[in-house]
């Protein structure tokens, strides 16, 4: 299979492709003998790091779906597992699916089975209500631009787990799903099709898609499952923060290296242009603001949607600030920051650049938006990840956008 072969129109048309021979037969072999050696540097961990009520074996024997980082656990003798990650059949494809000048691994994980039946997950997208935003507004920016994240499983073994509802990525649910997943989520959907892969083969999908893991039980079960960002595109992608720190690059050959220390100078890019853009909402800049946002999100149609996950980011910044500065060692620090979001030293770069004063004015400038995505009360939401919540799931605020601009920006002096 090679990145030319691959159908960006049907991707977009229905929301995911199923690929053969993603991990090429004769290399299946030796990709399972080395995440096998990871998923055991894992259990020790676990067994090691178990609560006082757990079995011996800790998160191992109590998870539905086990799920090994496996770039954390890897040496020079493993390292191919994440070298894997930036071949043609998994990077090179998922950036030609994002039309994307240049792409970045954001995800690498394992996803095993469980040491007993836990049965049917529910069905859900990988979105909560309101987050990143609204899903219309996702919606929109993929119909204009393409998906700017992609998902896979790659299955080291016969797998049959998950199931998809084509075409949902781009519609919101329908009344017979409304009330389908509201009598039993756990059950097959009206249109619901399963990916059914052979070892080797992979299911690449589009974030919002609605998808069903059918069954977690003691079937042998080893899937891959990564997830890529694009970067340069004319807009603001809606997965900007990524699920690893650099801890493992050093046990890389010299070609991957290069590769994620380019990831990392592309993060540090944005990063610095969020920080002039909260920097100048702090200062009251309405210059520093535009430049900043012109330069994010270059697209003049979905800014609407970047600046309601901008708000997410700030409500972030606020809310770890005060915890910061009451934590007594760095480990503890660094446990806290991971509670908040995800590639903790990503997160600590753009939260050292505001004071919790800073991060307060900061706040109160989104505040308002944010309450224009609220409804009255927080509830549950079938098909949804994340707990109760007050956040208005598929439809965008009914503000304009340089009716939003004026509300950031009040009281400027730019």
């Amino acid at each position: 299979m090679k990145p030319t072969e691959i159908d960006p129109d049907l991707f977009q048309e229905q929301g995911f492709l199923i690929l053969r021979n993603v991990i090429p037969p004769d290399r299946l072999g030796d990709m399972r003998r080395q995440f096998e050696i990871l998923v055991e540097r894992q259990k020790a961990i676990w067994a090691r790091d178990r609560g006082p009520e757990e079995p011996p074996g800790g998160a191992w024997e109590t998870r539905p779906q086990p799920r090994v980082t496996f770039c954390d656990r890897i040496d020079a003798a493993t390292a191919d597992t994440v070298s894997f990650c930036l071949g043609e059949t998994t990077f090179e494809v998922s950036r030609r699916l994002m039309a994307a000048p240049e792409a970045a691994v954001h995800a690498m994980y394992l996803m095993c089975s469980p040491v007993r039946d836990h049965g049917p997950a529910q069905w859900h997208r990988d979105v909560g209500p309101g987050h990143p935003a609204p899903l219309e507004g996702l919606q929109a920016i993929m119909k204009e631009f393409r998906p700017q994240y992609v998902q896979w499983n790659i299955a080291l073994y016969d797998d049959h787990v998950l199931w998809v509802v084509p075409g949902s990525h781009s519609r919101v649910n329908t009344p017979q799903e409304e009330r389908a997943l509201a009598e039993n989520p756990k059950v097959p959907l009206p249109g619901g099709q399963p990916a059914e892969l052979r070892a080797g083969d992979g299911v690449v999908y589009a974030l919002p898609i609605l998808h069903w893991a059918s069954h977690y039980g003691p079937k042998r079960r080893r899937c891959i499952h990564l997830g890529y960002r694009a970067f340069g595109s004319p807009v603001f992608p809606y997965v900007h923060w990524r699920h690893w720190d650099p801890v493992f690059l050093e046990h890389l050959m010299p070609w991957a290296r290069a590769r994620f220390e380019r990831f990392l100078d592309l993060w540090r890019q944005e990063q610095q242009v969020i920080g002039q853009i909260f920097r100048a909402l702090i200062d009251g800049s309405s210059v520093g603001f535009s430049d900043g946002l012109d330069r994010l999100h270059p697209a003049h149609s979905g800014r609407m949607v970047a600046l309601v996950m901008l708000s997410k980011l700030a409500w972030r910044i606020r809310a770890f600030k005060p915890i910061e500065s009451k934590t007594s060692s760095p480990e503890e620090r660094l446990q806290k920051m991971k509670s908040h979001w995800h590639g903790s030293l990503l997160f600590r770069e753009l939260t050292d650049s505001f004071t919790v004063e800073e991060a307060e004015v900061l706040w109160e400038r989104f505040k308002p938006l944010d309450d224009r995505l609220k409804v009255a009360g927080a509830r549950a939401l079938p098909g949804w990840q994340g707990p109760d919540s007050p956040y208005e799931a598929s439809r965008m605020p009914d503000l304009e956008l340089d009716e939003t601009l004026g509300m950031l920006l009040r009281r400027t002096r730019g």
